[in-house]
């Protein structure tokens, strides 16, 4: 944690300028996060460098995060949990510990932390002071759609206590994404599905921002991620077969878009005061050519695997990391 100590003699008043001075001194940069990110691809975001990113570089930090008095996952599978990762090793298990604890909220029964793989979601979608509307196999449009979980989720009950969001979504989108890049299909309506990607993650942002809670809503949401380290060779992951991603992809499109993509969910959380996990940069160097110095993710021969063999999801080391830098935002500053 970051903490400011402002010495003052009895004539010198604390002023903004002063404040700025010291957040100034303090404020680390995405080229001193990222450095290789930034060597290998390129700084995608504009703006970056007036916001406060999170010393441990987990993501940006721009809302309070005060006061919460219950705590909504919504999202795909990461959020949800998946076998062979334990339920207990879940980010969602580990970050509900950790958030039950810092703001003295009720926990959930057990259940709540189980999934029902028949449907999707967990066995309880709520308990104690915890919702859990995340679904396996989500894409963004199910905010509103199929398991339609904003709706599903915040109910009117919840519209008079302070919420805290947690979300990972975008995942399963960006596969069918890639997919059709492999398929060769028509460049414009692949740029198309990654444009109503992003547009119903807009969407569903706004819908959580709109005022509708009256001691207001805390959002931090992750970027999107992948598993190659930025080579497109997905024959190394070893269920590539199951995904229908048993290529290396040397289309540039394919980075084209998800380079857009993060982007553009970095503008979603500018627009709306939510804060954006960095998911891509601190996982890239840690997927299945985590030990490959050619690759513009490498970072160094410590750097584990942080995938499990679906590839689409973190492994027990790769959720516990999620869970600290969700938690990290979170605390950030206190």
């Amino acid at each position: 944690m970051m903490f400011f100590f402002l010495l003052l003699s009895c004539n010198e008043t604390l002023t903004t300028d002063t404040v700025d001075d010291v957040i100034e001194d303090t404020r680390v940069s995405y080229q001193e996060c990222f450095p290789h990110i930034v060597e290998g691809f390129g700084n995608p975001y504009h703006e970056m460098e007036s916001y406060f990113i999170e010393e441990t570089c987990s993501g940006t930090k721009t809302q309070s995060f005060e006061e919460i008095e219950h705590v909504v996952f919504i999202g795909d599978s990461v959020t949800v949990g998946t076998y062979p990762t334990l339920t207990e090793e879940f980010y969602r298990s580990l970050l509900t510990y950790k958030i039950a604890d810092r703001y003295q909220l009720e926990l959930p029964q057990e259940e709540w932390f189980r999934v029902d793989y028949d449907t999707g979601q967990s066995l309880v979608l709520r308990s104690g002071d915890f919702s859990s509307c995340a679904r396996l196999g989500a894409r963004t449009r199910e905010l509103f759609t199929r398991s339609t979980q904003l709706e599903s989720c915040f109910t009117e009950d919840l519209y008079n206590k302070k919420i805290l969001v947690v979300m990972t979504m975008g995942g399963n989108d960006i596969n069918i994404i890639t997919q059709n890049v492999v398929q060769q299909l028509d460049p414009q309506d692949i740029w198309n599905k990654a444009e109503d990607t992003v547009s119903d993650m807009d969407r569903g942002i706004a819908w959580l921002k709109d005022g509708r809670f009256t001691k207001g809503i805390d959002i931090v949401f992750a970027n999107l991620y992948e598993f190659t380290d930025g080579t497109g060779d997905a024959t190394v992951c070893p269920f590539a077969d199951l995904v229908n991603l048993n290529v290396d992809i040397d289309d540039p499109l394919l980075e084209d878009i998800i380079m857009w993509m993060e982007r553009e969910y970095f503008e979603v959380a500018k627009r709306y005061g939510a804060d954006m996990l960095f998911l891509q940069e601190n996982f890239c160097g840690h997927g299945f050519h985590h030990d490959d110095p050619t690759t513009r993710c490498y970072l160094g021969p410590d750097a584990g695997i942080w995938f499990d063999n679906t590839c689409l999801h973190p492994n027990p080391v790769g959720h516990a990391q999620l869970a600290q830098m969700f938690y990290s935002i979170i605390t950030a500053q206190d």
